[in-house]
């Protein structure tokens, strides 16, 4: 695995500009903040490609005219968005990729990708023939329906595997252009509010055992504001920090009884900083503490 690793002070990011064509294709890098630059790339090679992890603060890439006439070959990158929000301009498209949404971008056709706050994406480039009939330049909503949540999900951990795993390439490439077949052939989707929350809700499900997670967190991660967060979930019956907390609260039932774990332990790994606070937080839940409710189910 190759990394690229950048942190500059350098607003015209040209060591970021050199890592990026190192990494994928000619492309220029314009600043969207005054403070400094940090960025990291890491790759991996597939058969017919290359799957990478790219996690920067806020900045531009372009990919001009010039930059086309110089590629070599057709190359067309399949981005998933992890976390911030990108703003991408091609010919004839305008639109913005959420988390768990796809964006396709040929290296024969010019663009933009603009994230105004830090980001992380998997990258997987792959040669114009290798991609699925069924998938075309721009975006595929992914976020807006339960079945593309759920491929988004099984894209990322492919992703992360052949980071990890760069010996089994040649299984993973096939895995990889599987799974992009079926997200082409997706139909039907959620709109609006409903796919946001969903979106919001299958994050949560994924990530809530770390300890970072919370409203100021989410809304970040999804590119809205703490207020705009909690109206989204003000007509659902339970907030957003309730969320939370239900699915760290299922996550510490099943390891009180599946595990012999220390109830402190218990309350770290299932997202709980302060064991004292998981402990109120189960009693007022299920009204006994975490030891006594652990031997009822186990009597």
């Amino acid at each position: 695995m190759q990394t690229w690793r950048i942190n500059s002070p350098d607003t015209e990011l040209r060591s970021w500009q050199n890592g990026l064509a190192a990494a994928f294709v000619r492309l220029d890098a314009e600043s969207l903040g005054s403070s400094e630059f940090r960025g990291k790339i890491e790759q991996a090679k597939l058969p017919d490609g290359q799957v990478s992890r790219v996690k920067a603060t806020s900045h531009r890439v372009l990919r001009r005219k010039e930059h086309v006439v110089e590629r070599r070959r057709d190359v067309v990158f399949v981005n998933l968005q992890i976390s911030g929000r990108g703003s991408i301009e091609m010919p004839g498209l305008s639109f913005e990729t959420p988390p768990m949404d796809l964006c396709i971008v040929p290296t024969s056709e010019v663009y933009s990708i603009a994230h105004a706050a830090p980001f992380e994406l998997i990258s997987i480039a792959l040669h114009q023939d290798a991609l699925p009939d069924n998938l075309e330049p721009g975006v595929a909503r992914l976020s807006r329906s339960a079945a593309g949540r759920e491929l988004a999900g099984v894209l990322a951990n492919l992703g992360s595997l052949a980071l990890r795993l760069p010996g089994s390439m040649a299984a993973l490439d096939q895995q990889i252009v599987g799974t992009l077949a079926l997200i082409g052939s997706l139909s039907g989707e959620e709109t609006g509010d409903d796919a946001m929350r969903n979106a919001i809700l299958a994050h949560i499900t994924r990530q809530h055992t770390q300890h970072g997670m919370a409203a100021s967190q989410l809304a970040a991660v999804f590119g809205l504001t703490e207020r705009q967060l909690h109206a989204l979930f003000a007509s659902s019956g339970q907030s957003v920090g309730a969320r939370i907390e239900t699915a760290r609260l299922r996550t510490a039932c099943d390891l009180l009884t599946t595990t012999t774990l220390p109830v402190s332990n218990v309350a770290t790994r299932s997202g709980f900083r302060d064991p004292s606070y998981f402990a109120r937080i189960f009693r007022r839940k299920f009204g006994m503490s975490p030891r006594d409710w652990r031997r009822g189910q186990l009597s």
